[in-house]
This record gives C-alpha cells, sequence and structure tokens, in this order.
C-alpha cells in the first residue's frame, strides 16, 4: 500500500515536499513522486 499526502495553503515550498515524500518511500511502490503548484503540494 502507498503513502499519499497533500497540503493546501501559501508557502508550500519544494524543500517541504521532498522531506516529507522521503518518509513515505518504505510505504511503496518502487518509486516516489510529488506536485507542487502555488497554493497546493501532493506527494506519493
Amino acid at each position: 500500500m502507498c503513502g499519499i499526502y497533500g497540503v493546501m495553503g501559501g508557502g508550500v515550498d519544494q524543500g517541504f515536499l521532498e522531506r516529507a515524500t522521503s518518509t513515505l518511500t518504505h510505504r511503496g511502490p518502487d518509486a516516489a513522486g510529488y506536485y507542487l503548484d502555488h497554493h497546493i503540494g501532493l506527494g506519493q
């Protein structure tokens, strides 16, 4: 089972998304990724 998270609001930055993604990679799948836009960040 994979882990998915999301953040909404101002101040979402790439560094935070990369750190949060790294905490979920042990849950699979074999790859990790994230999406960053002006007011939303999503990661897997």
